[in-house]
């Protein structure tokens, strides 16, 4: 569990932000590619993480750490650790700053929605970090 906790913030932490939000917005897309601004980036970023999120929704902690490190674990949570590396270089190549990627995924935290015990706790060690 720890590991795939430790995705999410990393991914959040990670995806670098910079300039202002034009308006345009990114929609739902989970596309790092698309995103054409540092501000889009941490909407992906965030759109991944609600998927991540969605995900897990309907287990409990229990099964949650009983799928950590299986192949069973929902596509969405392995996908993030293969999405690191697309956000992160997407970010180099926008110019986007560590500092400012932060501050835009804080921002942006309060748009996930969490029900349940295990997307809670996982939306809570992602806002630990704001």
């Amino acid at each position: 569990m720890k590991k795939s906790l430790g995705l999410l913030l990393a991914l959040a932490l990670v995806t670098g932000a910079c300039g202002d939000d034009d308006g345009g917005g990114i929609g739902k897309s989970t596309d790092p590619a698309a995103a054409s601004t540092c501000a889009e980036l941490a909407d992906v970023t965030i759109n991944l993480l609600q998927e991540a999120i969605d995900s897990v929704a309907d287990l409990t902690l229990t099964d949650f750490m009983d799928l950590a490190g299986t192949d069973q674990m929902p596509e969405a949570i392995n996908r993030l650790d293969t999405m690191g590396a697309d956000l992160q270089a997407r970010a180099d190549a926008l110019g986007c700053s560590d500092e400012d990627g932060e501050a835009l995924i804080c921002e942006r935290i309060g748009n996930l929605s969490a029900d349940t015990e295990i997307s809670q706790l996982i939306l809570g060690s992602i806002g630990d970090s704001c």
